[in-house]
C-alpha cells in the first residue's frame, strides 16, 4: 500500500491489489496507441508507482498510449483497472495526476460526437452529449465502442475513489476529476453531487 500519497520523491510500495490488475493481462500482446504493444506500460505504471524522482516523470503521460482520435486501445480496459486499483488504495500526487488525466481524456473521447452522430441518440439524446452507452463517435465504433462501454462501467464503481483523489489532489487533478463524473455519469445524482464539490474545488 502506497504510505503517503503525493510522496516527496522516496521510493514506495505498490499494493497487492494493483499488483494483481498488473499481473491478470498480457501486456504485451495486447495492442497500444503508440503503435507496438503495452509491454512497456507496465514499467511505466511501476515508475509513477514506486517514483523517487516525480519531476521527471511529468513528461511520460499515460494517455497518448490509450486513446486517440481513433478511439481507445485495447491496452485502455486493464490499463483503468489498475489506476483504478492504485486509485482505491492511494497514490502519489504524480500518478494522481496522471491516473486522473487519463480517466478524463478517456471519458472525454468517449463522450465526443462523430460526423455521423449529430442526431438524436438510440437514447433519445443530442449528439452533442454522451450517448446513454457513454461512447460516441468514430471512437465507439466496433471494438472502440465495447471498450468505452466497459471502460465507462469500470469507473462508474469508483466514483467514490475518483472522488476522493480529486478532492485531495490539485485544482487541476479536480478538474479531471470533474470531467470525469461529468462524461460518465450524466443524469446520476451521486454524480452530480460529486462533480460540484470537484468543481469548487477546481475553481470551476
Amino acid at each position: 500500500m502506497v504510505g503517503e500519497p503525493g510522496g516527496t520523491g522516496r521510493a514506495l510500495e505498490i499494493g497487492a491489489a494493483v499488483r494483481a490488475e498488473l499481473g491478470r493481462t498480457d501486456w504485451s500482446g495486447t495492442a497500444c496507441r503508440c503503435g507496438g504493444t503495452a509491454g512497456h506500460l507496465v514499467p511505466l505504471f511501476e515508475a509513477l508507482l514506486e517514483v523517487e524522482e516525480p519531476g521527471r516523470l511529468r513528461m511520460t503521460p499515460l494517455v497518448p498510449h490509450l486513446v486517440d482520435r481513433d478511439g481507445p486501445a485495447a491496452c485502455a480496459v486493464p490499463a483503468v483497472r489498475v489506476m483504478l486499483a492504485a486509485l482505491a488504495g492511494g497514490v502519489p500526487g504524480m500518478a494522481r495526476t496522471v491516473f486522473l488525466d487519463a480517466l478524463a481524456d478517456l471519458a472525454r473521447f468517449s463522450a465526443e460526437p462523430g460526423p455521423s452522430e449529430s442526431g438524436p441518440s438510440e437514447s433519445g439524446a443530442s449528439g452533442s452529449g454522451p450517448s446513454e452507452s457513454g461512447a460516441s463517435g468514430p471512437a465507439a465504433s466496433g471494438s472502440g465502442r465495447a471498450v468505452h462501454a466497459e471502460c465507462r462501467e469500470l469507473a462508474r464503481r469508483d466514483l467514490g475513489s475518483i472522488l476522493r483523489e480529486g478532492l485531495a489532489g490539485t485544482p487541476g487533478d479536480a478538474a479531471r476529476a470533474a470531467a470525469v463524473c461529468e462524461a460518465y455519469w450524466p443524469g446520476d445524482a451521486d454524480a452530480a453531487d460529486a462533480w460540484v464539490r470537484l468543481a469548487e474545488r477546481a475553481g470551476l
